[in-house]
């Protein structure tokens, strides 16, 4: 079977991927060498075919990990040395060894590049040449704007042959741009433009719609969603569907075409990158670096909870129509005009055609909504700045106050909290935090009862926080001489045993440490207490330490 569909497939493909062009990236030295992880799935034999059809060799001018049929899903951990069962995701936590051989390669001075894919091949994952794996965000957003200036390149070449020679491959700078902007209005009107994407997927291709001017198709989760917008003869045609569980593709402009794959594909995400690095010369990194450059630096992360972790198996449905309810709830005193604000944080619009998404007045937003498919209840967050790290704030912001959504006995209360309105407000004033996850301290006398998937040492985790403290205080924190504050939120008795780990954390007369155990405690009173020492010295440092103890064993996650 795979020796007649293959062939197909490959036809199909030239009519969204040019294939002469990594060609010639490969001839001219643009790209060396790639690195393929198909994760034990289906894709192997697909990409050694496409990867023939290009002329490239296996083991010279590529490679397939991770490549044998395993349902087990075992992959070779670089940190530890060990193989196990991993989650087959192409995603930055499961994909360590994608990125080592990336690395290894890039040390030989072969410009590389790695592409992933899940088992059934849908979901995608690119790792720069330097090791950095790239948001699947970033990744179909470098992808839209790729497909909006070629197409736009190729129409102006029979409307205005000069100005089509003068074209970025990638992006134009603003002010050509707008000196081009008559063009770009008629390009996008005459040729019915358009762009699409999910409620919860990023606003990366918002702010590209609006920097073209073009149609932009938001829809429900689900690629099932985009058909209308990518079958032949659609009088809303797209150029690009992506969503949020790294899945996209691209329509053919072909008038005839053969490419008609109406679900999401990871070859064609991962063949697309390649060809940009090709036709522009710009790594993965330098065009994500490229675009944002243009429209605005975009923090995002996508997380939830399992319920099953929060209740008993039976309970389940229970609890998820618990949490429904209480976001319908919220929902309806939105839609009334009853809650215009959460945490201090004003609410310019709110969508609710898929799950709950909530966009405030500095557009940053969050979306929650119930999987279809596993026990969770999904939260993804998302903010805009003209750097990455102020992005990083406010996105952290709207990420706490999701995350409370889904904590609140009433999350129609969430707006009346003190602590998030304490956390907004300090944001308010510029304060610079540096939000950094530690993971599970588990104990080493826990035993078996130890959490073998994120368990860390004692010693290890202490490890961390010193680094981290370091990074904040200077190489020797003790000689660290402005005043530091230091907020435990969580189970009192485990924080004061936890942070203390560092003496010299707190037994300075000019350092202080609030243990919050979550009841009883005047948020007003420390923000009054807090920004005015903050204003007093604005080199005082306020460090959260967040923490909660699992009923099951005796572990304490410390943020």
């Amino acid at each position: 079977a795979l020796k007649e569909t293959v062939p197909l497939y490959i036809e199909a493909m030239k009519e969204v991927i040019d294939f002469e062009m990594i060609g010639r990236g490969f001839k001219e030295g643009k790209i060396d060498y790639i690195v393929i992880d198909t994760k034990h799935g289906s894709a192997r034999e697909y990409y050694r075919a496409i990867m023939s059809e290009l002329g490239l060799q296996e083991d010279i001018h590529y490679e397939i990990i991770n490549a044998e049929f395993d349902s087990s899903f075992t992959q070779w951990n670089p940190l530890t040395g060990e193989s196990k069962p991993e989650r087959p995701e192409p995603v930055e936590e499961y994909s360590r060894h994608l990125i080592y051989s990336v690395n290894e390669l890039s040390k030989k001075g072969k410009k590389v590049i790695g592409v992933a894919c899940d088992p059934d091949a849908d979901r995608n994952g690119i790792v720069d040449g330097k090791g950095i794996f790239l948001d699947p965000n970033m990744t179909l957003a470098i992808e839209a704007q790729y497909l909006l200036q070629q197409t736009f390149a190729q129409w102006l070449k029979s409307r205005a042959p000069n100005s089509a020679e003068a074209l970025d491959d990638f992006i134009d700078s603003e002010s050509r741009h707008n000196n081009l902007l008559p063009l770009v209005k008629e390009f996008v009107a005459t040729q019915n433009i358009g762009l699409a994407k999910s409620i919860p997927t990023s606003n990366m291709l918002n702010a590209l719609a609006k920097l073209w001017g073009c149609r932009l198709e938001e829809t429900k989760g689900g690629f099932k969603w985009f058909r209308p917008y990518l079958l032949p003869g659609s009088d809303r045609p797209v150029l690009i569907a992506g969503e949020q569980s790294q899945g996209l593709n691209i329509r053919s402009q072909a008038e005839r075409p053969k490419y008609v794959v109406l679900e999401k594909d990871a070859l064609v995400a991962g063949m697309k990158m390649l060809e940009i690095v090709a036709k522009t010369r710009l790594s993965p990194k330098e065009l994500a670096d490229k675009l944002q450059a243009q429209i605005g630096y975009f923090a995002y992360k996508a997380g939830g909870v399992d319920l099953r972790t929060k209740t008993a198996l039976d309970k389940v449905d229970e609890l998820k129509k618990q949490l429904e309810g209480k976001l319908d709830a919220l929902k309806a005193r939105i839609q009334n005009n009853e809650v215009r604000e959460i945490a201090g944080k004003k609410i310019k619009e709110a969508i609710f055609e898929y799950g709950y998404k909530i966009i405030f007045d500095d557009d940053s937003w969050l979306c929650v909504w119930f999987s279809g498919t596993e026990p969770e209840a999904r939260l993804h967050t998302e903010a805009k700045a003209k750097t990455i790290e102020e992005a990083e704030e406010i996105r952290a912001v709207s990420h706490a106050i999701g995350e409370g959504l889904l904590k609140s006995s009433s999350p129609a209360e969430i707006a009346d909290s003190d602590v998030y309105r304490l956390a907004a407000r300090l944001c308010e004033l510029g304060l610079k935090h540096d939000p950094e996850g530690f993971g599970y301290i588990a104990f080493e006398e826990d035993g078996e009862n130890r959490a073998p998937r994120f368990g860390k040492p004692m010693e290890e985790a202490v490890g961390l926080i010193e680094k981290f403290m370091r990074r904040h205080l200077g190489s020797n924190p003790e000689e660290f001489s402005e005043p530091v504050i230091i907020c435990g939120i969580g189970i009192g008795g485990q924080m004061t045993c936890a942070i203390p780990a560092l003496g010299f954390t707190v037994k300075h007369k000019n350092r202080k440490m609030v243990v919050c155990d979550s009841m009883g405690i005047d948020f007003k009173a420390l923000e009054e207490e807090w920004v005015s020492a903050l204003r007093a010295n604005p080199k005082t440092k306020l460090f959260w330490a967040v923490g909660s103890k699992s009923g099951g064993t005796d572990e304490t996650m410390i943020n």
